[in-house]
């Protein structure tokens, strides 16, 4: 539920792409599999708008993949390998909570051809199209965010890639190194004792108004091997009509084919102006004020990731009710 008043506060901003958790291509290294967080062959959009040209209309597509296919990857020498291209499709005889309901399907070699054969090198496909650091990862989650590719593991690798050669690659192993106050996964209530330590502040500074509810939206923290915290990005901070808000994005979001062209401008315009009215930049002390409270809270939960300390702290929507219980 947190996770998500991150992604309806995040709609405060312009764009937001890839709201939900994304299923990852997958990659092998040296005889070890390892899932690979992004998708290398949107790189070129030509070849990407070919693929997807070529798969079947009734292939599964969902929100953790909203292209409907997986790419199967490998490193030949110092060379990116695009080995195979499979999706799914719904097995129309089976029940849907039996486990052949979705059937895995292969591209064909004749379609791979095809589609790739510009990159074909004898009989190998060497993605260079690609020039990135893709980052592999394998073992278990240290860290994950309900969004992208935003999440973590035991073991990471960076490969850096120009032009489909492999110049360099980066091993880290990951691990918790604080056992502390993890705000993704506290109980019910460590989640209330968290807010009620602010809320006298915050019901004080806004006791002269009918303010009943505020948000504060929390970016990038820093912590060190400790569980302090360092640094806490404040990026924006609502108050008030939280409902009316929320309801115009969801509409907007998911039901856009129920309303007329003219009535989307109108909802439109509303969800700008109740944007522009629940910020709260005009109180910098409050904000000072929020960041104090977090860095007073000891130990937060520490994992070091990719040779830095980091807090599960992470862009993160934290809201309070000012409303008293009668």
């Amino acid at each position: 539920m947190r996770r998500f008043l991150l992604v309806v506060l995040m709609a405060l901003a312009p764009v937001m792409a890839y709201a939900t958790g994304q299923e990852g291509d997958v990659m092998h290294v040296d005889g070890q599999t390892w899932s690979l967080l992004g998708r290398p062959v949107h790189q070129d959009s030509a070849l990407y708008v070919a693929l997807r040209d070529h798969l079947p209309d009734n292939k599964v597509v969902s929100t953790a993949n909203y292209d409907g296919f997986v790419c199967y990857w490998s490193l030949d020498g110092d060379w990116l390998v695009l080995d195979s291209v499979t999706y799914e499709i719904v097995n129309e005889e089976s029940d849907m909570f039996e486990e052949d309901y979705f059937l895995e399907r292969s591209l064909p070699q004749e379609v791979m051809r095809e589609v790739f054969k510009d990159y074909y090198i004898g009989n190998r496909i060497v993605a260079t199209w690609v020039t990135d650091t893709l980052r592999v990862v394998q073992g278990e989650m240290l860290f994950y965010v309900h969004m992208g590719w935003n999440r973590h593991c035991e073991r990471e690798m960076f490969i850096e890639v120009e032009k489909g050669h492999v110049a360099n690659r980066e091993l880290y192993n990951n691990r918790v190194v604080v056992d502390g106050f993890d705000i993704e996964r506290c109980t019910p209530e460590q989640w209330s004792a968290f807010k009620n330590g602010f809320l006298p502040v915050l019901r004080k500074h806004f006791e002269s108004d009918s303010t009943e509810k505020v948000y504060f939206e929390v970016g990038r923290c820093m912590v060190d091997s400790l569980g302090n915290l360092l640094d806490a990005e404040l990026i924006t901070q609502y108050k008030g009509k939280w409902e009316e808000f929320s309801n115009l994005f969801y509409e907007l979001r998911w039901h856009k084919e129920d309303y007329t062209e003219l009535e989307l401008g109108r909802m439109q315009d509303s969800l700008d102006l109740l944007r522009r009215e629940m910020r709260m930049d005009e109180f910098p002390e409050l904000t000072q004020e929020f960041k104090r409270y977090l860095m007073s809270i000891k130990p937060w939960k520490v994992l070091y990731i990719n040779g830095k300390y980091f807090t599960t702290l992470q862009h993160y929507g934290i809201p309070f009710s000012l409303k008293k219980e009668e």
